[in-house]
């Protein structure tokens, strides 16, 4: 599916694309990469979003999964494998309809996502019957999916083509890095208060930071089309 969807692409490929000056150094591109994500608010906060949700939300519930679902649910490997198969349902679920019914503006789905990744972290964390920590695992992967495809759906809508590389390398960067941080932050957490206080605090925190960056978002210019290229 993957090579055909490359060879399906490749027909489009030169057809009204910008295409950046490969002669600059590669220091340069950075800076002018990093310099716009710095001034372009859409890519700005978007990127912010994806970290809040990457390091304090599906960094611990990913990190202590296996834990959880031993000592806090009582099951083994099946009961894991379901679990984690819960969260792919849902996340599969919300990919097929963000597609079908998010268009234009994205902020409203962006705060959705976000908010309802802290609150089902949190009730994964504080929920006693197995039954409902599997709806809250599917719910927690459509609302991951939700929030991941519309902010990057946010970030290629606002980036010229000549940055598009090297802001998706600060996306990449962003987002695998932020997990491999929280990963560490939600075992420190877990090793301290516990398993489900870890997912609780993560959860919080992730509220805090998500209504922060909403706030600043409502109130930001947000284009849907490039702006133009800040130079480093």
């Amino acid at each position: 599916v993957v090579s055909a969807s490359f060879l399906w692409m490749d027909r489009y490929r030169e057809q009204g694309r910008q295409r950046a000056d490969s002669s600059n150094p590669i220091l340069a591109d950075l800076r002018a990469g990093a310099s716009f994500v710095r001034h372009e608010p859409v890519v700005l906060l978007s990127l912010v979003l994806i970290w809040a949700a990457a390091m304090l939300g599906m960094a611990s519930f990913t990190t202590l999964a296996p834990i959880y679902v031993q000592n806090e649910m009582g099951m083994g490997a099946e009961g894991f494998g379901a679990f984690l198969g819960a969260s792919g349902a849902g996340a599969l679920t919300a990919a097929l309809l963000v597609t079908t019914f998010a268009h234009g503006d994205r902020r409203g789905w962006l705060s959705f996502g976000v908010i309802a990744m802290a609150v089902l972290v949190a009730g994964v964390g504080l929920a006693q019957s197995t039954e409902v920590v599997f709806v809250l695992a599917f719910l927690l992967g459509a609302a991951q999916i939700t929030l991941a495809q519309n902010a990057l759906v946010s970030v290629h809508s606002a980036t010229p083509d000549v940055l598009r590389g090297r802001v998706m390398g600060i996306w990449v960067m962003t987002f695998q890095g932020s997990s491999l941080f929280g990963s560490v932050l939600s075992g420190w957490l877990a090793d301290v208060f516990g398993v489900r206080s870890a997912m609780v605090i993560g959860a919080f925190a992730l509220a805090v930071i998500g209504s922060i960056a909403i706030v600043a978002i409502r109130r930001a210019p947000w284009r849907l089309t490039p702006a133009s290229v800040v130079s480093a």
